[in-house]
């Protein structure tokens, strides 16, 4: 069934291009998609196999077929499940114009068709290209219809990015010439054989940390993504920041601790120290934020050192299921509230005119609707007990803890792990002051003004709706994680 969800994201796109109705279309299809996730998600079982959805013959040499294999398995269907519902809300919350419709919805369908074929990809060289490809309407967004120095904007992040991808494209071409293999099962016979001696992992781990941590914004790599999430469309910082950067992590986890987990060991404590940057550093610069957008693209780039964690406890302890699910599941619920914040943010500046926190207040009582769904949405952000993100959190600091446990021995991922936490105590900063700043307390000047000239209308019904969706799957991976562990995590 995983050939539908292609099916309807290329029908919609060329429904859109014979200039049928833009959103009208794209809701519907985004809704059947997602409506397909689920029947793959809860009616079969993944957990036994990896299902073979579609393979296509591309390359013949020598009498055999090079196929293009796209797989459902248990590692990849949490974040399919995410694309699709970030995909619908994208659709639904942000308000686009009708002139600005057509060619904005045609690239964030290719964003997300990009991110569904990456994550389900079966051999290394797919799963690189098809992420190139969600990255073309990225710049195209970014470069059209970005919001402050957009031009600048698009070019430094095509700068870094292309860096990172062509970094990561000489740590797979390595990988794949000294494993003479391109498909995952492939390669993992390869690394059960013996076949990439020491050296040359530590080489091809250090280009795939290099690139894969650029694209996903590890400190000191990280400057383009700030500027891109808060300058970037609203549905593009939406698919970016809450999809599109989990290919990396997919892809450290996949391809790097799996198939040169000594090259991993060597540059453990290198990554120690960079995501430190994300947590710590980056948290800082988070408090200084003045607006709404900068601050959600600057703790977006800060969480992402959550997540790393997760993989240097894997490094560790490669049989870690704590750190396994607390991964697999923090992807997930960052992504949503990410992207979610991200939506409703955009709902404030048009019907306020503002992303500046000292023109903002009060807002709560015009609209309350909007105040709860933000309320829930930073809860989760901060890690709030019974929301996804502590869930995944709380598992991957009790999986660093219990790793110590195991060994006795005080190692850096412990030093590391007890920085961390600090990075808690700063989210909660800046995320509580952010939402007083906004929805609590008397309207500031500029917004009192603005009231009087105009009545500032409450989140959309369909957009409330669509937010609900998404907030009730960050209460499901919080109080029952275990649905989720059962289904995508094992």
């Amino acid at each position: 069934m995983f050939i539908y969800l292609i099916i309807i994201s290329l029908l919609a796109i060329t429904a859109i291009s014979f200039n049928l109705p833009a959103k009208r279309v794209s809701i519907i299809a985004a809704a059947l998609n997602l409506l397909i996730g689920i029947q793959l998600c809860f009616f079969n079982d993944l957990a036994q196999s990896s299902v073979e959805l579609m393979g296509l013959a591309s390359l013949k040499d020598e009498g055999e077929f090079f196929k293009m294999g796209l797989a459902i398995t248990s590692s990849n269907m949490g974040l399919i499940i995410l694309t699709l519902l970030v995909t619908l809300a994208v659709f639904v919350i942000p308000e686009l114009a009708d002139k600005d419709a057509k060619f904005q919805t045609i690239c964030s369908w290719l964003i997300s068709l990009g991110c569904l074929l990456a994550f389900a990809a079966q051999d290394v060289i797919f799963f690189y290209a098809f992420h190139e490809l969600a990255l073309i309407p990225t710049f195209l967004m970014l470069g059209r219809y970005g919001k402050r120095a957009k031009e600048s904007t698009a070019w430094k992040m095509m700068i870094y990015l292309a860096f990172g991808s062509l970094v990561l494209l000489a740590g797979i071409l390595l990988l794949v010439i000294k494993a003479g293999a391109v498909s995952f099962s492939g390669l993992a016979a390869s690394v059960a054989a013996e076949s990439i001696n020491y050296h040359d992992q530590v080489w091809i781990a250090g280009l795939l940390l290099l690139g894969f941590g650029t694209l996903i914004s590890l400190f000191p790599f990280h400057s383009w993504a700030p500027h891109t999430y808060a300058n970037s469309p609203t549905a593009t910082s939406m698919l970016h920041a809450g999809v599109l950067k989990k290919f990396g992590l997919l892809g450290l986890w996949q391809i790097g601790i799996a198939f040169v987990p000594q090259g991993m060991a060597y540059w453990t404590p290198t990554l120690c120290v960079l995501l430190l940057g994300n947590i710590i550093f980056m948290g800082l610069v988070t408090i200084n934020q003045r607006k709404i957008d900068d601050m959600l693209a600057h703790s977006s780039v800060m969480h992402m050192g959550y997540l790393f964690l997760a993989l240097v406890v894997l490094i560790y302890n490669p049989s870690s299921q704590l750190a396994y699910q607390g991964f697999m599941i923090l992807m997930v619920a960052h992504g949503l509230s990410t992207a979610l914040l991200f939506g409703l943010s955009d709902v404030i500046k048009r019907r306020t005119g503002t992303f500046h926190f000292e023109d903002l207040g009060g807002l709560g009582k015009s609209m309350p609707k909007l105040c709860l769904l933000f309320a829930i949405a930073t809860m989760a952000a901060l890690g709030l007990p019974s929301l996804g993100n502590f869930t995944g959190e709380f598992l991957i600091f009790f999986s660093a803890f219990d790793t110590y446990r195991s060994s006795g021995e005080w190692t850096m991922l412990t030093t590391t792990t007890v920085i961390s936490l600090w990075g808690i105590v700063i989210s909660a900063t800046y995320g509580l002051r952010s939402f007083r700043a906004v929805f609590q307390g008397a309207s500031n000047t500029y917004l009192t003004q603005r009231m009087e000239s105009q009545s500032i209308k409450d989140i959309k019904f369909s957009a409330w709706i669509v937010s609900i969706i998404l907030i009730i799957a960050l209460f499901i991976l919080g109080i029952s994680p275990q649905l989720f562990i059962q289904h995508f995590a094992s």
